[in-house]
């Protein structure tokens, strides 16, 4: 997975604030709607391990929903796969859609990325 991540400022001269997310050029054009939601401010290691744990924990028939705080982005997670939905979009269908797995590693690194900036 070749995703890079990044930090992006949102900042005024009065109010300095940053956004963490996808670099938008280094994913699939597929991807690039949804994932454009993905940006958050309020990101951080402790909140995306939460994610991780409880995608883990998943068992049989479960699954979450998880809302990106401020987005238009639903992630909805079961032991296959991990179904992206932008509520932007006109289809009542996934965006797109990557296998748990796939999902899992894409948090892990994201979560690196984020200890790498102190969040």
């Amino acid at each position: 997975m070749n995703y890079r991540f990044v930090k992006k400022n949102k900042s005024t001269l009065e109010n300095p604030s940053y956004d963490f997310g996808v670099d938008l050029e280094s994913i699939e054009k597929d991807e690039e709607f949804s994932l454009s939601s993905f940006d958050w401010s309020e990101w951080n290691a402790s909140e995306v391990q939460n994610i991780i744990d409880r995608t883990k924990s998943l068992t049989g028939e479960d699954f979450f929903d998880y809302y990106v705080d401020g987005s238009e982005l639903r992630i909805s997670i079961d032991n296959e796969y991990a179904l992206f939905f932008d509520w932007r979009t006109e289809t009542a269908d996934d965006d797109f859609r990557w296998t748990t797995t796939k999902f899992l590693e894409f948090m892990e690194a994201f979560k690196v990325f984020l200890q790498s900036e102190g969040r």
